[in-house]
């Protein structure tokens, strides 16, 4: 009967993939914290769904990750009770109700005006061909405020031909 969930599973990632557009990265977590409830909760028959093991679980979570990763594995389960739900297989979501950790968000540390422009100061004293790239991006990044991944994943096409802006299509 294993293989029948491990189907249902399969059948929630095409799901989401098709639904959210995720990335693989993203759809990769997802199975990887399913299979994992799946296998913790030793789900052989969705009528096997309880209370009593759901909360097995989300102290296992609380106990051994991180709160973001708890609730990222947390999120990851919930979204696949819905979808069984939502498709009949399962008569309720036993973690509907299940409220998650807090997670403490730091303020990001960033530069200050003059550390930044003594990092781009000191990089126009490389005048070679890495330089000259180095001193572009240090420039763009600090210009637009956009994402290193951002940068070094821009084509030419993403740059107007007067050079007069730039289209970056993520976050």
């Amino acid at each position: 009967m294993i293989k029948k969930i491990l189907l249902l599973v399969e059948k929630f990632l095409e799901n989401i993939v098709i639904k959210k557009n995720l990335s693989k990265n993203t759809v990769l977590s997802y199975k990887n914290d399913i299979v994992q409830f799946v296998n913790y909760i030793n789900l052989k028959e969705l009528s096997n769904l309880d209370e009593k093991i759901i909360n097995k679980y989300l102290l296992f979570l609380s106990s051994n990750y991180s709160a973001s990763s708890h609730c990222r594995k947390l999120s990851a389960s919930k979204s696949f009770l819905s979808f069984l739900f939502n498709k009949g297989y399962i008569n309720l979501n036993p973690l509907e109700t299940v409220v998650f950790p807090k997670i403490k968000r730091s303020v990001p540390k960033v530069l200050s005006e003059e550390q930044v422009i003594r990092i781009i100061d000191e990089a126009y004293k490389d005048s070679s061909f890495m330089g000259l790239r180095t001193i572009l991006m240090l420039e763009v990044l600090y210009a637009t405020g956009i994402r290193v991944s951002e940068l070094v994943s821009m084509k030419v096409g993403d740059l107007a031909d007067d050079f007069s802006f730039l289209v970056i299509m993520n976050k």
